[in-house]
This record gives structure tokens, sequence and C-alpha cells, in this order.
């Protein structure tokens, strides 16, 4: 008995420190609620009451009165913001939300001071980089600035440079300084991944030359980041008309993907493999590169075959089986050719239960890449059953005509009769220059 009285007091400290924290818990528990889901000052300042102490709610409510309230607080915003960095002195969290506070309201020298000791407490976290070189370069002071978005880049991911926060770091130095590939270069390290992504950048922003001077450094490479690079310059370079040197980028990216380059104008010229874009999605619907184009359409059935084939093992099946909602153009390949030049397109078709109706038969169109009005010329088929028969288009390229693009098309089909549908084969596709 005497030896439960003595352990009395211990019990009593015990239960009454369990309280306590329980108590502490609860209320820090209830003051991050409040912060999560509460939207008016009211609930901040609750949040506040319950759990003075806690930095992320002191920090919440200061930034709801400085961005916030209505009308805006700053001072009262700051003070709370300053209150946070104090509670919790090594989070360079804390002080990185304060330094943002002190620009924000026009006091750029403190907003320096505490950017600077934000990089002193976490050197190597991109935030942190990221935050204060967004300052200097919107102080002016473009070097130091640069200096800092070099070193956040690097340290953006694990492995390697994160893609969305080279770019960001990219847009806004192109918003503060307008677009400055040399200021661009000066901030990309030299890595592969990094210098991937610049040239990126420069393709879809006005700088192609400078995309094509650092792709041309680039080694060969199978990686997602160099797929990615190849497809962005494709659509550069087929909106700048460069069709040349498309075709450059077209048989890197071929070797990438394991694809034997063709020595022929025409790609997969008879369809004796899948098109690129079955393995790389993103060239079909802008339709880039040199090979075939096979886009999906709602009614017209369109596969390689091996059950009808003119020339080697497969042919390209295209099947009527229901009225359509709009025409065919779903299958088309660019072509690089020579302004000047005459040449001379030739296929194989084969026909089953083509429409007899006027302007209803399939027809394969070659037109200018840039500007169909430059070019534009037809091979119609004709109507009923056909066999394996060569159809053949002749044209001069005009002076400004470097691509042309081939489609195999067909007008929208009406009525169907579903006993008759209506099937056209094609194969062996061909062009070749008649004339220098």
């Amino acid at each position: 008995m005497r030896h439960q009285i003595l352990r009395l007091p211990v019990l009593v400290a015990v239960v009454l420190l369990a309280v306590w924290a329980g108590n502490l818990i609860v209320k820090n528990f209830l003051a991050t609620s409040l912060i999560a889901f509460g939207e008016d000052e009211a609930t901040r300042a609750q949040a506040v009451a319950y759990a003075p102490a806690n930095p992320e709610v002191v920090a919440a409510r200061g930034k709801f009165l400085l961005y916030r309230a209505e009308p805006p607080r700053p001072e009262e915003g700051i003070a709370a913001l300053e209150r946070a960095a104090r509670l919790s002195p090594r989070d360079y969290r804390f002080a990185l939300e304060l330094g943002r506070a002190y620009e924000e309201v026009g006091d750029p020298a403190r907003a320096e001071a505490v950017l600077a000791w934000t990089v002193e407490m976490a050197p190597r976290y991109f935030d942190v980089r990221w935050a204060r070189g967004n300052f200097l370069l919107r102080a002016g002071k473009t070097d130091a600035a640069l200096d800092e978005f070099r070193l956040a880049i690097r340290l953006s991911g694990r492995e390697q440079p994160n893609e969305r926060a080279t770019l960001n770091i990219y847009n806004g130095i192109v918003g503060a300084a307008g677009n400055r590939p040399d200021l661009l270069r000066r901030v990309t390290p030299p890595d592969e991944v990094s210098q991937a992504y610049l040239a990126g950048f420069y393709a879809t922003h006005e700088q192609l030359d400078s995309a094509m001077e650092i792709w041309g450094r680039l080694p060969e490479s199978s990686c997602e980041v160099a797929r990615n690079l190849q497809v962005q310059l494709l659509g550069a370079l087929q909106t700048a008309g460069r069709f040349a040197e498309e075709r450059e980028v077209w048989r890197r990216l071929e070797r990438m993907l394991g694809v034997s380059p063709a020595a022929e104008a025409v790609t997969n010229a008879g369809f004796e493999r899948a098109s690129t874009g079955e393995a790389l999605p993103a060239l079909i619907n802008p339709g880039l590169g040199f090979d075939w184009i096979l886009r999906k359409h709602p009614e017209v059935r369109v596969s390689r075959t091996r059950y009808e084939k003119h020339g080697g093992a497969w042919s390209l099946q295209l099947a009527f089986p229901a009225s359509m909602s709009m025409g065919f153009d779903h299958a088309s390949q660019l072509l690089a050719i020579e302004p000047g030049r005459r040449y001379r397109l030739r296929f194989f078709a084969k026909l089953r239960n083509v429409s007899a109706e006027a302007n209803r038969a399939p027809y394969v169109e070659l037109a200018d890449a840039s500007d169909p009005t430059r070019l534009s010329q037809r091979a119609m088929l004709p109507a009923g059953e056909a066999e394996w028969r060569p159809y053949t288009i002749e044209f001069t390229a005009p002076a400004e005509t470097r691509g042309v693009r081939v489609s195999i098309r067909c007008p929208q089909v009406l009525l169907i009769d579903p006993a008759r549908i209506t099937e056209a084969w094609f194969d062996d596709f061909n062009l070749e220059m008649i004339s220098q």
C-alpha cells in the first residue's frame, strides 16, 4: 500500500502530461483543418488561437491577410510571416514566404536579404534558387539571376533536370528580358538532357536555327527526352516548310525507333510494316514525319492486310460499311522534293463495289505540303470493280515547293448497300524524278 501511495504523484503527472499532449494534438489537428478547409479570416484567426506556436498555421494566416483579405492587411500579414519564420528558424519555407512578401509590399532590400538567408539554409533546394533567381531578374540583376537559374535547373530533378521546371525558368527569362538565346544558353547546363530541353524551347519560340545547331551536336539517343525533341523539331521544321532538314531529323528518329531508313522517296511504300505513328502516336494528329499517317475515321475501316496485295506481303485496305458522316482524308504521307523538277508518282490499286454515283469514288491526291493552291493534282479511281492496275500523277514542282503530301481520299458516301460493301486496296507507291 505504501509503495502505491508513493507512486501516486508520478501517475498523476503522467496522466496530466498525457492530457496536455492529447489536448495539444487535438488543437493542432483542429487548427490545420481550419487552415485546409476554411475560406475566411475568422477561420484562420481561430486556427491561430488553437495553435499559436504552429508556424504553418501562423504563416497561413499571414498569407491570407496579404493576398486574400478584403482589403489586404499587409502589415499584419508581414508580422505573421515574421513570427512563423521565428518559430521555425531553420525551415527555409517560411523564410521563402517572408522574402516573397517583402517584395510584394515594396521592400526589396529586406526581400533580398531574406532570400539570401534561404540560400544559406537550403543551398541544394530548387525552389530556393528559383525564387531568388526570379527576384534578382525582376530587380534587374541579370547576371546574378542567371547564376541562380543555372543551379536551379541542375537541382530540379534527382537523376536529370526536370523539364517543366526548366521551361518555367526559360519562360521567366523570356518574359523579363525578351527572346534572348544568349541568356538561355548561359543558364543551361551542358548535359545532353538540358541541351535537348533548350533545343526544344528554341524550336517552339522562333529560334529554329539555334535549335538545329544544338540538335546537330547532340549524340543519337533513344531516351524519351531525345524522342520528344525529334517530334518538336519535326513540327517546327514542317511548319516552316524546311522539309529537307525535317527529313534528316526524321531519319534520326527512325534509327532511335529501330526502323531502317527508306532509300526510296516514299517510306514504307508497300505497307510492309506498321507505320511509325503506331509506335509514336504524337506524330499522328499533327501529321508529322515521312511515313504513312493513318488516322481513325468513324465509319471507314483502315487496316493493313495480307489477303490482297500487289507486291510484297501487305497492302492498305479501306472498307466503307456504313453511311459516312464526313469525307475520308485520313491516310497520307509527306514527301520531300526539289523545286523545279518534274516527278511521276505511281501506285497500284484494286477496287470492289465502288459507287457509280458522280464524285463518290476514292482517289489519290498530291498537293503542295505548305500551300495546296500552288500544286494540287488527283488520280481518280473508276467505279465498279477493278483488279490491280497502276495509276500515275505527273507534275512539275513549282519554284516554292519543297514538300508534297500524298493523300488517299474519298468523298462522303451517304448511300450504302450492306450486301455490297465498297472496298479499295492500295500498294507499291513510288515517286521518281523524270526530268532534271
